[in-house]
């Protein structure tokens, strides 16, 4: 989404708030995005998220008033993948701690701990989460997910999965598993998608992207609704914006127009001083009269 440019000095967070939160199965609650740039001014965010599709299901991403635009919104809840972009028009930033977009997430299968993570592996990868600040430069320095406990329907007779971290031989299980492997920040060598013990207190939630597509922010608002995309549509999946690099878009109007005011400048005072020149010459003829 952000073209950005790794750098050493990492000083913004993204978090949840609840950090933990229980729900019974079918029910839908919300969770806060926010944002803390810790003193950094913040023109824009890529988030990128994950979660097991067998006990979460996002319903929608609806961002606050902080960024005025929203970008590729994408929400699949085959895979348990979801990520979007929000961004400042050029020239505005936030300092602020602030929510940024609400996290709508339904239940369900009954489980004792779930997590909604992000993709975050550090400020030397572009193709996951990024807080951006001037110049493209990535600040983020850590992504702290959300536990679920997901509770049975009142009388219903299921039991709570307590193995959601082991191997399954269900091949749609296989495939989750096997798409995100990578290292937890915390110490966990081994990460699934589905984790049911919470973490220490402070320990980051996030796991590791493998993707290699970098998408470029266009220069105007996504009208699309933020929901899980038109009705019939195969996955429930909202189509991505079009790669365009919005900042050399403004950058080129900017240009232009700096260029048509030299233009007029010129041609004013050309103008000004022909004018002047008329007007001496006509008082050098009264004179001489």
């Amino acid at each position: 989404m952000f073209l950005v440019h790794a750098k050493p000095v990492q000083a913004a967070r993204l978090l949840f708030s609840p950090e933990t939160m229980s729900l019974t199965q079918g029910e839908t609650v919300s969770v806060g995005l926010l944002l803390d740039p810790e003193g950094e001014a913040i023109i824009g965010t890529d988030v990128f998220l994950q979660f097991d599709p067998r006990f979460l299901e996002l319903a929608k991403i609806e961002k606050t008033n902080t960024f005025p635009n929203q970008y590729a919104l994408t929400i699949n809840n085959q895979t348990g993948r979801a990520k979007f972009a929000l961004v400042h028009p050029l020239g505005s930033y936030t300092r602020a701690y602030t929510k940024i977009a609400e996290v709508f997430v339904k239940g369900k299968s009954p489980v004792s701990s779930t997590v909604l993570a992000f993709n975050f592996t550090g400020a030397t990868s572009t193709n996951d989460s990024n807080v951006v600040v001037d110049k493209g430069r990535d600040v983020l320095r850590q992504a702290q997910g959300a536990v679920f406990t997901i509770n049975p329907v009142p009388g219903a007779s299921q039991s709570v999965d307590n193995t959601s971290n082991t191997d399954d031989t269900d091949s749609d299980s296989t495939d989750i598993a096997s798409d995100t492997e990578g290292e937890v920040a915390g110490g966990t060598t081994t990460t699934n998608v589905a984790i049911t013990v919470p973490p220490p207190s402070g320990q980051v939630l996030s796991f590791p992207e493998a993707s290699n597509t970098t998408i470029a922010l266009t220069n105007e608002p996504d009208n699309q609704d933020s929901t899980l995309g038109k009705p019939g549509a195969a996955g429930g999946l909202s189509s991505p914006v079009a790669p365009v690099n919005p900042f050399a878009k403004n950058q080129g109007i900017g240009l232009l127009l700096l260029l048509v005011g030299l233009v007029l400048t010129y041609i004013v005072i050309r103008l000004v001083r022909a004018y002047l020149k008329r007007k001496e010459e006509s008082l050098a003829s009264d004179v001489s009269a």
